[in-house]
C-alpha cells in the first residue's frame, strides 16, 4: 500500500525528501527505497513522514498509523 501510495503522490524521492523537510521531518531518498522494498513494516515516524510528504492530512496519516499499528499487533499475535 506504501508503494501505491507512493505512486499516487507521483513525486520522485527527491520530492518526497523535500516535501518531509518542509514539514520539519527527515526523510532521506534513501530509507524511503528501503521502506518499500521491505515486507517489515516502516517504523511510525518514517511512516507519519512518508503520508505527510505524499499529500495526506492529519487525519490520513492517524488512518495510516492506526492500520500499522493493527498490522503490529497481528504479526505479535501470530507469533
Amino acid at each position: 500500500m506504501l508503494r501505491a501510495l507512493k505512486e499516487w503522490s507521483g513525486l520522485s524521492y527527491r520530492d518526497l525528501e523535500r516535501q518531509a523537510r518542509s514539514a520539519g521531518d527527515r526523510l532521506p531518498p534513501s530509507t524511503v527505497a528501503t521502506m518499500l522494498s521491505r515486507t517489515s513494516l516502516p517504523r511510525l515516524n518514517l511512516l507519519g513522514a512518508f503520508v505527510k510528504a505524499c499529500g495526506g492530512n492529519r487525519d490520513e496519516v492517524v488512518s495510516w498509523i492506526e492500520a500499522r499499528r493493527k498490522l503490529a499487533q497481528r504479526n505479535t499475535a501470530g507469533c
